[in-house]
């Protein structure tokens, strides 16, 4: 063959590659991608639990240990208000290091809210029905409407894991997903029970849906098959094929269709555009369900953010680099708890303090 006809044959193989097929081809990839994904997430959030998780919770044991003897020394009626002030920034780094792997009781909000509340200057009932953190937040929000500036964010800071984890499901869910294509994922039998909602073939002519189900019943019949494997493996894909039939689940039939029947000529270029539509909500669907992934729970969401790479020599250099990030913080609050340990020790620690321009570990350790 010539270099024309090379070319010739090049344009009509292109032209053969229709969109609905390309479309196809992004479902099927993503697919793919999401599966390998959701896996990789799974290994690496039980990896998290067994070698960054302790590591985590002896960090948050001593943070609380540190941020109390700070609440001590503010409790202490000879330590000036200067220097009670002085301490505050010490108290906030200390409760941020606690709420990111560590509830905080309702106890340590009282204790927290009492020394902000001294600082501050704010009044607060113990006779009240609302607890002392609540009628510090009120307050503080009516400092923040009266300078004219945004809902105050500070008490964001000690909301539990639970309520962290309450907070990404919501996120995922804020936005409804598209109710057309959102049947069973190909290769993921029953994934659009859980995202509650079936697809419907309103897109596709009646016939041609019949024409697709009957073609690709004829391939998956069990009763076909000599080998019992075989045979077993057929009757679970013509009992999801006879699902979709029930549920008008035109994505899984067309998966089991494309990849068993061995006929891609049934549609026609009417039809094709007519699934076009169906395939781009189903792919925004796919989308949504990949980024619902390291919302799975709090370590899936620490092993996509913080640790996740497709190279695996990464993943294992960041978990090092983390897990020393976090022993080299529990030394230094270790050191803090076995030095200071009166209010003159901690007066001698808090004089650097009061004259700022230094990074916050120098001058405090």
């Amino acid at each position: 063959m010539n270099d024309k006809g090379m070319a010739v044959s090049r344009q009509n193989t292109r032209k053969r590659t229709s969109r609905f097929q390309q479309l196809w081809l992004q479902v099927e990839a993503m697919v793919e991608e999401k599966a390998q994904l959701e896996a990789a997430l799974d290994r690496l959030a039980m990896r998290l639990a067994s070698e960054v998780l302790p590591a985590e919770e002896a960090l948050a044991s001593v943070c609380r240990q540190a941020l109390e003897r700070l609440l001590w020394f503010s409790e202490r009626k000879t330590l000036g208000k200067k220097l009670r002030m002085a301490l505050t920034p010490w108290m906030d780094e200390l409760l941020d290091r606690l709420v990111d792997i560590a509830d905080v009781d309702e106890d340590l909000r009282r204790r927290l809210a009492r020394h902000h509340a001294a600082v501050l200057n704010v009044p607060l009932d113990a006779n009240s029905g609302e607890s002392e953190w609540c009628q510090l937040e009120a307050w503080l929000e009516q400092q923040q409407r009266q300078n004219g500036g945004d809902e105050w964010e500070w008490l964001d800071a000690t909301r539990t894991c639970a309520e962290l984890h309450e907070m990404l499901d919501e996120a995922v869910d804020d936005e409804p997903l598209p109710q057309y294509g959102q049947g069973p994922l190909p290769g993921a039998q029953g994934q659009a029970d859980a995202e509650g909602g079936r697809s419907e073939h309103t897109g596709l002519h009646d016939a041609t849906f019949k024409r697709l189900f009957r073609q690709t019943a004829a391939a998956l019949h069990p009763d076909k098959e000599t080998d019992e494997q075989k045979r077993r493996d057929k009757h679970v894909l013509m009992t999801r094929l006879l699902q979709a039939r029930r549920d008008h689940d035109l994505i899984t039939l067309l998966h089991l269709h494309r990849h068993h029947a061995g006929r891609q000529d049934v549609l026609n270029d009417a039809d094709e555009r007519q699934l076009e539509g169906a395939l781009m909500q189903h792919l925004a669907v796919l989308g949504k369900q990949r980024a619902a992934l390291a919302a799975k729970s709090f370590l899936h969401f620490q092993a996509y953010h913080r640790f996740h790479d497709e190279d695996a020599a990464v993943v294992d250099a960041r978990i090092i680099e983390y897990i020393d990030l976090v022993q080299k913080r529990q030394r230094v609050y270790r050191k803090f708890l076995d030095d200071v340990g009166t209010l003159k020790q901690l007066r001698e620690r808090l004089q650097p303090r009061l004259h700022p321009g230094q990074p916050w570990l120098n001058r405090l350790w």
